[in-house]
C-alpha cells in the first residue's frame, strides 16, 4: 500500500490567548447562556482536563479517559454514534440546496468546491476504479466520484443524510451505493482502490480500529485519503477531544 495521503488542516488562528476553562467552569458558563459560538476564540478548555499525561495513547486506559472528558464536556453519559451522530435535515432545502450552497457565500462556496477538486486529485487511480467514502453526508464528493466514472460506495450513519443521498443520486441518475450503518459496522463486498474520509474520520471514537479496518479493506497500491480533517500541529494529546472554543461549544451543543 502506498503512503496515506493527507490533506492537512490548519489550527484555528486565535489571535489572543482565550481564556483557559476547566470543564466544570464551561459547563456552567455554557448552561447559564454566557457562551456562544461567536466567541469560539475567546475561550478553551484547559488541556490538563483531560488526564492523558502518561497514558499509552494505544491503551484502553487512554480512549476511556478521552471518552470520559467527551461525556463531561458534552453531558452525555454515554456515546452513542446513533444518536450522537444523527441530526435532521430540510429535505425540500437540502434536495436543491445543500451546504456549501445554502450558505450562499461565494467565498464559502468556492473553498468548499476547491476541497473537492483537491480530493479528486489526490484518489490516485483512474475510473473506474472503487472507492469507498466515509461519512458521506449529503453527498458532494461521493456524487462527483461516481459522475467522473469510479464506482462508489458512500457510508454514513445519519438516516437523514442516507435518504438524501439516495434521492440525490436518483435525480441525477448516477449510480452509486449508499450504505446505512457505522464505520465500524461497514462490511466491504470485497478491496477497494481508494477509502477517503471528507471532514468525517475524526467522529469515530476508536480511530485505530478504523484504520486497521481501512488498510486491510484496501487494494495492494491503494489510497487511503484523509480530506479537511482536524490534523493539527502542536496538538495537545498524541489524540483526543479538540478543545477549542468552537469544537468545546459545538460538543457542548449537538454532542
Amino acid at each position: 500500500m502506498s503512503e496515506p495521503l493527507v490533506a492537512c488542516s490548519s489550527e484555528p488562528d486565535q489571535g489572543d490567548s482565550p481564556e483557559l476553562l476547566s470543564i466544570e467552569l464551561f459547563r456552567q458558563r455554557f448552561t447559564d447562556g454566557q457562551l456562544s459560538l461567536s466567541q469560539w476564540d475567546q475561550f478553551a478548555i484547559k488541556p490538563g482536563e483531560t488526564h492523558l499525561g502518561g497514558l499509552a495513547p494505544h491503551s484502553e486506559e487512554y480512549a476511556q479517559a478521552v471518552m470520559d472528558s467527551w461525556s463531561q464536556i458534552s453531558d452525555r453519559e454515554q456515546y452513542q454514534p446513533e444518536t450522537d451522530e444523527s441530526f435532521e435535515l430540510d429535505d425540500a432545502d437540502y434536495l436543491a440546496f445543500p451546504y456549501p450552497y445554502s450558505s450562499r457565500n461565494p467565498a464559502e462556496v468556492s473553498g468548499y468546491l476547491g476541497a473537492l477538486a483537491h480530493a479528486i486529485s489526490l484518489i490516485g487511480h483512474t475510473p473506474p476504479a472503487r472507492v469507498v467514502e466515509f461519512g458521506s453526508g449529503w453527498g458532494h464528493l461521493a456524487l462527483t466520484m461516481a459522475m467522473s466514472g469510479y464506482s462508489v460506495t458512500a457510508v454514513d450513519l445519519n438516516t437523514a443524510s442516507v435518504d438524501l443521498l439516495r434521492r440525490r443520486a436518483a435525480a441525477l441518475g448516477v449510480p452509486l451505493a449508499v450504505e446505512h450503518c457505522g464505520f465500524l459496522d461497514f462490511e466491504p463486498d470485497g478491496r477497494f482502490d481508494c477509502v477517503v474520509f471528507f471532514e468525517a474520520f475524526h467522529h469515530c471514537h476508536r480511530p485505530f480500529e478504523l484504520l486497521d479496518r481501512c488498510t486491510a479493506m484496501l487494494n495492494p497500491g491503494g489510497t487511503l485519503l484523509f480530506v479537511a480533517e482536524a490534523f493539527y500541529d502542536g496538538f495537545y494529546a498524541p489524540w483526543g477531544v479538540r478543545l477549542d472554543g468552537s469544537a468545546a461549544f459545538m460538543t457542548a451543543q449537538e454532542g
